[in-house]
């Protein structure tokens, strides 16, 4: 231990210590940073608690419109054409065009005498 003799306490107390502190330095960065990061995943945990509750609500609101009357018989009477004891149906029926008026309307209904397979087969390639 003779070249301990001219290094002053001082500087050898400073090289004991200052790896110390850094040792617990970084020890409590490490830690800051774990717990920044956990704080961080519990707040977006917490985000996807309310979105998931939000979503329950609109589920079980729908859960109980599907399971109403009120869905219930509109589903029978729109979809299933179910009446109720006591009704009556009425089916309304479109009327129907007059032979005459739609011949005239529309210049294709009108006969016209069927053209010879060659002149079709000329249209088809020689007409613009």
């Amino acid at each position: 231990m003779n070249w301990l003799r001219g290094v002053p306490a001082s500087r050898i107390l400073l090289f004991l210590v200052i790896p110390i502190l850094l040792y617990f330095g970084l020890g409590t960065g490490s830690w800051a940073l774990r717990e920044y990061q956990q704080r961080q995943e519990e707040a977006r945990l917490k985000q996807e608690i309310e979105a998931q509750r939000a979503k329950y609500d609109v589920l079980k609101a729908q859960k109980e419109y599907l399971q109403s009357d009120e869905y219930i018989e509109k589903v029978a009477r729109e979809d299933l054409n179910l009446i109720k004891v006591g009704e009556r149906a009425v089916v309304v029926l479109a009327p129907s065009p007059v032979a005459g008026a739609a011949e005239e309307a529309s210049p294709k209904a009108r006969k016209t005498e069927p053209r010879p397979n060659w002149q079709r087969w000329w249209d088809l390639f020689f007409s613009d």
